[in-house]
């Protein structure tokens, strides 16, 4: 599941997400300055490794993080989160690639 998170944003690795026995690993696309304000950071990107083999459904919680926006005169920031994007392996026997899941598409293996 790869989760894009904007520049506004942050996702502290400690507490990415709450415990889940399918979560095999989290991986992080860089490094993430929790400190940065949101004007001099930059969006990034969090990769779930998981399996799903012993699970029709699975559902995962995020603690994001909010940085301090830059000044405005109106007080009020928007900040939009992307859709996440998942990637899935096709099993086994299978040349390993992976396939892009759209919208409430279903997975047949």
């Amino acid at each position: 599941l790869f989760l894009t998170i904007p520049n506004g944003m942050f996702v502290d690795l400690d507490d990415a997400v709450e415990r889940h026995d399918a979560i095999n690993q989290i991986h992080a696309a860089g490094v993430c300055d929790i400190e940065q304000p949101a004007f001099v950071s930059s969006q990034h990107v969090l990769v779930l490794e998981f399996s799903t083999q012993h699970y029709t459904h699975v559902n995962l919680a995020s603690k994001l993080h909010v940085r301090y926006p830059n000044p405005s005169p109106t007080h009020h920031q928007q900040i939009f989160l992307p859709d996440p994007q998942l990637l899935c392996n096709k099993g086994k026997g299978d040349d390993g690639s992976f396939q892009h899941v759209k919208d409430r598409q279903r997975l047949d293996y």
